[in-house]
């Protein structure tokens, strides 16, 4: 048993022992007063943290950082050849989008590589979130909350168990690249910046802008949520009513632009004019396209630069991705090539197409799920439509406690477990879901975040 598993062994023990009625409670309490919440829904109902072994955590990182370079390789030849584009399908409008630079190198200041472990707790990565990730602040303040548990505090005192923070890691990340950014501008930066988290209003995720707006403001910086139709765009700078913006953390997605504002924004001007810093960047947007994982997946289409181990981590931990098409390929299980349609058609049971630029499980197609017209329905659209076909990935399960009609009952959940990004480079902390279906993520409805420890 591995020093993981004997520490989830014990937090059992303890908390069978306890009063697992008063446990919810307080997790409930803990998780509304930090606004741990989806609208008003509690994101955690799960009793119990995900437990992972040092060793196994360094293995997850190392292969998130090395998929992670290949990713941002692919990337960027990617953003300069003009037919790779088009093989992606993006439109006049999107490459605009993706060539303002924002003063960046690397777009994707916060990141999340979304995996599932496999039986030797490796991962397999379905995609990259370098856009605008949500949930992050979600595993820090749950970690607070289950460290303030008694019977996890009974858990510490025994075993060596720590945690991985992201919130104050993401809150430097803004300031010093802000302080880059400005130097860079010939300003001076400022020393208390106003930020503004823009995303719509009264949306699922404003408890976790107030999250980050606290964190902010604990660093010294003043900080305020607004929505795209709060921003004003002048001669002089971004503003919100009277304040000028230094800084804008940027949820409010790129698919969102595109969709409701024809990807024509104040907040698209305010960075053609660089008025001020905007994370993350909008080539956040091409690093995170599905696409990618098409072209790294396909040896016939990876870039040159690609090192040995770089090779060694895509074949071993992103499953084969090919973006839907009539092309003639290989497929899953090698072989020689066919029409990428015929392979859809015999392959269905192990397959998953799913838009390139979407999130959140939205338009997701599960071969296994659904029925021939269906599939077949889903396959045309993705002619029409960027849409990748990528093979199914088995998803582990876990027994999770869980308080049912008052009663504690262990349920099997499927689980995945997603490294952090800072600053397009560093992997640090992990985010956990668990869920009773095949889509993992709490906007589904059936989704628990829950934090995550590291057994020493």
């Amino acid at each position: 048993m591995s020093r993981a598993a004997e520490v989830a062994a014990r937090y059992d023990e303890l908390l069978l022992a306890a009063d697992p009625a008063d446990v919810a409670l307080r997790i409930e309490e803990g998780a509304r007063a930090l606004r741990v919440t989806y609208g008003d829904r509690l994101v955690c109902n799960v009793l119990k943290p995900f437990f992972i072994d040092l060793e196994n955590y360094r293995n997850i990182v190392e292969h998130a950082r090395l998929v992670l370079e290949a990713l941002h390789l692919a990337c960027g030849e990617f953003c300069r050849d003009r037919s790779t584009q088009e093989s992606l399908g993006l439109t006049d409008t999107e490459r605009h989008l993706i060539s303002l630079t924002g003063g960046f190198t690397r777009h994707d200041l916060i990141g999340r590589l979304d995996s599932f472990l496999d039986s030797r707790g490796l991962p397999a990565f379905l995609e990259y979130n370098g856009e605008s990730p949500g949930g992050i602040a979600y595993g820090d303040c749950l970690g607070e909350v289950f460290e303030s548990l008694p019977l996890m505090q009974e858990l510490g005192g025994n075993f060596d168990i720590t945690r991985r923070p992201v919130i104050p890691e993401v809150v430097e990340a803004f300031r010093e690249e802000y302080e880059s950014w400005a130097t860079s501008s010939g300003r001076s930066p400022e020393s208390t910046p106003l930020i503004a988290i823009v995303d719509f209003r009264d949306i699922p995720t404003m408890g976790e802008f107030h999250i980050f707006k606290e964190a902010f403001e604990r660093a010294g910086m003043r900080c305020c949520i607004a929505a795209p139709e709060d921003l004003i765009l002048r001669k002089d700078g971004l503003f919100v009513g009277e304040e000028k913006l230094d800084i804008v953390y940027r949820r409010l997605i790129t698919p969102d632009i595109l969709e409701t504002f024809g990807g024509e924004h104040v907040l698209i001007e305010a960075i053609e004019q660089n008025h001020c810093f905007v994370a993350n960047g909008l080539g956040g947007y091409a690093v995170s396209h599905k696409g990618l994982f098409a072209i790294l997946s396909d040896p016939a289409r990876r870039p040159g630069g690609l090192g040995s181990d770089h090779v060694q981590a895509v074949d071993a931990a992103i499953p084969w991705t090919r973006m839907v098409s009539e092309d003639t390929t290989c497929g899953p299980k090698g072989g020689d090539p066919l029409p990428l349609e015929t392979i859809a058609k015999q392959e269905k049971d192990t397959l998953v197409i799913k838009p390139a630029s979407s999130y959140g499980g939205k338009d997701v197609v599960l071969g296994w799920t659904v029925d021939d017209a269906t599939w077949n329905e889903a396959w045309v659209r993705g002619l029409d439509v960027p849409t990748v076909i990528q093979r199914r990935v088995e998803i582990p399960t876990k027994s999770c406690p869980v308080l049912v009609d008052d009663a504690l009952k262990f349920v099997p959940m499927q689980f995945d477990v997603d490294p952090y990004v800072l600053r397009g480079s560093r992997i640090h902390g992990l985010g956990v879901r668990f869920s009773g279906g095949d889509l993992l993520n709490v906007a589904s409805g059936s989704g628990s975040a829950v934090p995550a420890f590291i057994v020493e």
